[in-house]
């Protein structure tokens, strides 16, 4: 018998415990006007890596730079912020059987107040699925049949694999422009009424590989054991890094953040869920 659960996770090699990542914790306290384990959104964050955004600090960074050997160029848009909107049950396991999409039943763009494992959004009916919203590379064909929108452009500088961007001279490296251009965008929009306190929970810290166990108490054997096969995601804005525990419960995610990521677990994927 499984009666409680207990999840950390290591960042540059110090262990945090009691992280609460959506899906994980049934303890949060919640607002009398939500139920128990549900997703509370707060206000809609800013988007450094919007297009828009993203060609403004280009251009910046480009008109600053005396060492500049290159003309300012359009940026491509690498991915494409969508919301799905699936009418059944039918056309929400499709998405789901779709292992390629990071799908969150929340936006993306908004800070979360309150972490839980359910979110339904308040145009959706009950008895529907709710939206769902990923980032998806900007050339990827999409499932056919199933309403989306595309809530906004996007250019995130170190998933550019056609490497369209002219760096300015040849004394700064390529992951060191793609860093410099995403703290420009960052500095962009803090000057945005309501946006420097997204910048100041996001601060940019050094790099880290998401990376914990996670185990359940079991009652016979009266210890925590390792829980195998889980997938654990870890979020910043519309980035996803992922990692599958191994039979100890430990995983690693598949990529590195400069700033806190979010953490959550989808128990019920298409080719997996827990049960007692």
């Amino acid at each position: 018998m499984v009666s409680s659960l207990v999840f950390s996770c290591n960042k540059d090699d110090k262990s945090i415990e009691n992280i609460n990542p959506s899906g994980l914790d049934s303890e949060i306290e919640t607002s009398k006007n939500y139920p128990k384990g549900t997703v509370v959104l707060g206000k809609q964050l800013g988007n450094p890596f919007e297009l828009e955004v993203m060609q403004k600090a280009y251009d910046n960074i480009l008109s600053q730079n005396p060492n500049t050997r290159v003309s300012a160029e359009k940026l491509k848009e690498t991915h494409l912020y969508i919301k799905f909107m699936p009418a059944d049950e039918k056309e929400f396991m499709i998405l789901k059987a779709d292992s390629t999409l990071d799908l969150y039943n929340y936006p993306l763009d908004y800070e979360i107040e309150i972490k839980g494992n359910s979110y339904q959004d308040p145009e959706v009916p009950v008895c529907k699925p709710t939206y769902q919203y990923c980032s998806v590379e900007a050339k990827k064909l999409l499932p056919k049949g199933i309403k989306y929108k595309v809530l906004a452009k996007l250019y995130i500088p170190k998933n550019d694999s056609e490497n369209s961007v002219k760096i300015p001279n040849d004394r700064v490296s390529e992951n060191n422009f793609a860093e410099y251009l995403e703290n420009e965008a960052y500095r962009l929009i803090s000057k945005t009424s309501g946006l420097k306190k997204n910048i100041t929970k996001n601060a940019r810290i050094a790099a880290y590989t998401p990376a914990g166990r996670i185990t359940m108490w079991d009652d016979s054997k009266w210890q925590n054991v390792g829980i195998e096969g889980v997938e654990v995601r870890a979020r910043v804005l519309f980035t996803t890094h992922k990692g599958y525990t191994d039979a100890n419960g430990n995983y690693t995610c598949n990529g590195t953040f400069n700033s806190d990521a979010n953490y959550s677990i989808d128990w019920e994927r298409y080719n997996f869920a827990l049960r007692d």
